[in-house]
């Protein structure tokens, strides 16, 4: 469960003492309160459910999404290697840094598009954002302020394509406003590691990035909202990878998601600590309530 009411009232798009807000409010603490158990994704939003002081923490269970990965004859391509995407938008030779996924308000690009202002004259680095949402006129405004030309939008790709999509990176992004730790939750990390790319994490210390993935799996770079030199230097670091390190990076990504995130540790998970063992579950009441 994402806590999307929270997130509009700590961004401010809902006012907490409004009478919307009240409402809303009342409802998640009613509907948490009647709740056998609670499914969160991460330990931050774990901690988020317990303030609430309404469920007991052992009703509180942490299961994370698993990652959307292509087929298993749909090969990533190497970056610099044979790439639809590459090939069609003219990306061979150029450095790619791809923002894959949804523009929202809890997906702030300041920091993202101020790099990309500073180096709109470099012509080996280019910016791919695939997907829609609010965020979209903020790229579209520096993008016509700047006159950039190192920006390329893509609208979402079919699931069938996620692997090559995914493999024209050179460096994934992933940006996640500070208020919405531990009430948004970030999935799509679990598909960039499977991809085997080096990322960066624009957002919060305090995330399940940071502390879940990161720090146990040191296959991607993290820096705060606003540091735009801290941005440009994990460029410039990654430009600078060898071979050798290209390889580490793959290898250690895709053995830490199938690992720890794999569909099967994560349906075990559910099955484990929310559904419970088959002779615990209650006898279903008709074979259409079985099926769903």
């Amino acid at each position: 469960m994402n806590i999307n009411h929270e997130m509009a009232m700590e961004i401010g798009y809902v006012r907490r003492k409004s009478l919307l807000g009240r409402v809303l409010t009342a409802i998640y603490r009613l509907t948490l309160r009647t709740c056998d158990r609670v499914v969160v994704m991460d330990s931050w939003m774990k901690s988020r459910v317990e303030r609430e002081d309404v469920v007991g923490p052992q009703n509180i269970v942490i299961v994370p999404l698993w990652p959307i990965t292509p087929d298993e004859d749909d090969e990533i391509a190497a970056p610099q290697g044979v790439n639809p995407f590459r090939d069609e938008y003219g990306l061979v030779g150029k450095f790619v840094v791809v923002h894959s996924g949804n523009l929202s308000y809890v997906h702030p690009l300041d920091t993202v598009l101020e790099a990309i202002v500073r180096l709109k004259d470099d012509p080996s680095i280019v910016f791919v954002f695939i997907g829609y949402g609010v965020r979209e006129k903020d790229i579209n405004e520096r993008v016509r302020r700047h006159g950039l030309a190192n920006v390329l939008k893509l609208p979402y790709q079919p699931r069938e394509l996620l692997g090559k999509s995914l493999g024209m990176a050179d460096l994934h992004l992933i940006v996640m406003e500070n208020a919405a730790s531990g009430l948004l939750h970030s999935s799509k990390i679990y598909s960039i590691l499977g991809s085997g790319r080096p990322y960066l994490f624009v957002g919060p210390r305090d995330s399940h990035i940071v502390s879940d993935v990161l720090e146990p799996c040191a296959g991607g770079f993290h820096v705060e909202n606003g540091d735009v030199d801290g941005f440009l230097e994990v460029i410039e670091k990654v430009k600078r990878l060898s071979i050798e390190e290209r390889t580490a990076i793959d290898l250690r990504n895709r053995a830490f998601v199938a690992s720890q995130f794999s569909r099967r540790e994560c349906l075990d998970r559910l099955t484990k600590h929310v559904i419970g063992p088959s002779s615990d579950r209650p006898k279903p009441l008709s074979p259409r309530l079985t099926n769903l």
